[in-house]
């Protein structure tokens, strides 16, 4: 019991310790602006598309989504490249070294990750609500904020598969586009059953549009059981996700171990 409250508390630190190293990095000036100014061009043209339409569901898209997807933006190749640049920069054995697992370090820095575009995503929901002028009516307040951060968790989820993938492929040109080929999917800024037959069901296996969809169906007021259904499948389908991540990280540990590259100086 006492060794294993030790194995507890030194994964806390190490965790603790890779965020902060993270978060230091994502924070600069340089980065927050260029991630803000990424996103507030296709933000607001959401926004302006909301504000002369008549349909009031698509305001929790303009709200919360086109939040997400900024985030989305931001985290996705930030996390992607952040396995390869450890071994760019010669840390990796240093990862390799600890008692902690190699993706329990990288998910501390993910969400270092993740929590520095928050700026960025409260911001741009300031400049979607100045530009479309109209706020949603809530009607089940609750569910809509706890589908809301499902929503941020499954965003999450998706964001983590790609620091293993990202370094198995070495970080290629054709990388990027097996990244952004899930942000059409993602269901962040619209329907996904506005997509074609064949594209809905692969957005089906996208855990951040079962939770936008939460999140329309809370705004609107829908029943508990259908509410919960979407939730359920947001949860699974981002453990799935997670699951795949742990795999492809022990795949990658172990071509590491197998290659000897540890540094690519």
């Amino acid at each position: 019991m006492r060794e294993q409250l030790r194995e507890v508390t030194l994964t806390g630190h190490v965790m603790r310790a890779g965020f902060v190293q993270q978060w230091s990095e994502s924070v600069r000036p340089a980065n927050m602006a260029f991630a803000f100014l990424s996103a507030v061009g296709p933000a607001s043209v959401i926004a302006w598309i909301a504000r002369h339409s008549d349909n009031d569901a698509v305001l929790p898209y303009i709200i919360v989504g086109a939040a997400l997807m900024a985030m989305w933006r931001s985290t996705v190749l930030s996390v992607g490249f952040s396995l390869l640049a450890e071994q760019m920069r010669g840390t990796l054995d240093l990862l390799m070294g600890t008692r902690t697992p190699v993706a329990t370090v990288m998910f501390s820095k993910a969400m270092a990750i993740m929590a520095s575009t928050a700026l960025t995503g409260l911001s741009v929901t300031v400049v979607v609500l100045l530009i479309a002028d109209r706020t949603p009516a809530i009607s089940r307040d609750a569910f809509f904020v706890f589908s809301t951060v499902l929503a941020l968790v499954a965003v999450m989820s998706m964001s983590f598969i790609f620091a293993p993938f990202g370094f198995l492929v070495g970080g290629r040109a054709g990388f990027l586009n097996a990244v952004m080929a899930l942000g059409p999917l993602a269901g962040l800024v619209y329907p996904v059953t506005l997509l074609p037959a064949p594209f809905e069901v692969l957005a089906r296996c996208v855990p951040s549009s079962w939770a936008m969809e939460a999140v329309v169906r809370s705004a609107d007021g829908a029943s508990t059981a259908s509410i919960a259904t979407d939730w359920a499948a947001a949860i699974l389908t981002g453990a799935i996700y997670v699951g795949v991540s742990l795999k492809l990280f022990a795949v990658a540990e172990r071509r590491v171990r197998v290659s000897g590259v540890l540094s690519r100086f």
